[in-house]
């Protein structure tokens, strides 16, 4: 009777075990989810996503209305990734000093392989941003014949470009190194490498002096 007790007081705790383990995604898809909603309805009736006026060159309404959107994902997973890698260098506790050296911290374990996912969304989103960017700045919808061209012979030549394929780079190399490490000291490592590819951006978006300065802040 003790066992049976025993076993049927494990059962409940066993099965809360995965539906607690889905309420920091369901947070996370909810946070994109209205970010995207109020996104598209600030850009609805705020004219952003209207077509420009006779004369300007049009990338089409599906490079309008992909920026804004993209940008949201992209600005979710980035904080996700930092936050992450944070959590993982500065929040977790560590093993004690009588476990073996080949057990991974379980919390901090998780923490990487959040941060992996929230960067390899970063990283997309950012490429994806990169190309909508210069549609959006050249007024070339992408099945132009001469997009890929243009795109190619301008990503390294205009700054708002450079630093946004710099982000998503770093980001990419946040994720591939956090796939397959556990260690405090490379979460604290890749802390700093996220963060750098946050600056990036920041830098190009508000550097007085440079020609881009515009289509940055536009962006």
């Amino acid at each position: 009777m003790p066992t049976q007790q025993r076993a049927g007081l494990a059962d409940p705790r066993a099965g809360a075990q995965p539906a607690a383990s889905w309420r920091p995604a369901a947070a996370v898809a909810g946070v994109v989810a209205v970010g995207l909603i109020a996104t598209l309805v600030a850009a609805r009736y705020s004219g952003a996503v209207d077509s420009p006026p006779g004369g300007i060159t049009d990338a089409g309404p599906v490079v309008r209305w992909s920026l804004p959107l993209v940008r949201v994902v992209h600005d979710v997973a980035a904080s996700l990734t930092i936050g992450s890698l944070l959590l993982a260098a500065t929040m977790v506790p560590g093993r004690s000093r009588d476990e073996s050296a080949s057990l991974d911290e379980p919390r901090r374990a998780a923490a990487f392989r959040v941060a992996t996912a929230a960067a390899f969304v970063w990283a997309l989103a950012g490429a994806v941003g990169v190309v909508l960017t210069f549609a959006d700045a050249a007024g070339l919808p992408l099945g132009d014949p001469a997009f890929g061209s243009s795109l190619t012979s301008s990503v390294w030549s205009i700054e708002t470009l450079r630093v946004g394929l710099q982000s998503a780079m770093a980001a990419f190399a946040v994720a591939s190194v956090a796939a397959v490490a556990r260690a405090r000291s490379v979460a604290v490592a890749l802390t700093v490498v996220a963060a750098f590819g946050l600056l990036v951006l920041g830098l190009a978006g508000h550097a007085g002096g440079s020609a881009d300065h515009e289509t940055a802040v536009n962006a």
